[in-house]
């Protein structure tokens, strides 16, 4: 299985916004996640389901597009 660069970059934001909420866990004041991090965090996860959306949808697009030409082809 390969993995796309979009992939790569959704696992790593992920994995930094994630990592951002648990770092805020042990920074003073304890145990208190500040509005900051956690507007951070939104705008990272938000980005992640952008980039997987978009990837998603335009693959869907090119497949559809393909079967389309692949069945005019037959037709011809």
């Amino acid at each position: 299985m390969k993995i796309t660069t979009n992939e790569l970059i959704a696992i790593f934001l992920t994995i930094s916004g994630v990592t951002l909420l648990f770092m805020a866990l042990f920074i003073a004041p304890m145990g208190v996640i500040s509005e900051s991090v956690l507007w951070a965090t939104g705008q990272l996860l938000a980005l992640v389901g952008g980039l997987c959306g978009v990837s998603a949808h335009y693959s869907n697009k090119i497949d559809k597009l393909e079967k389309k030409i692949d069945k005019d082809e037959d037709n011809v």
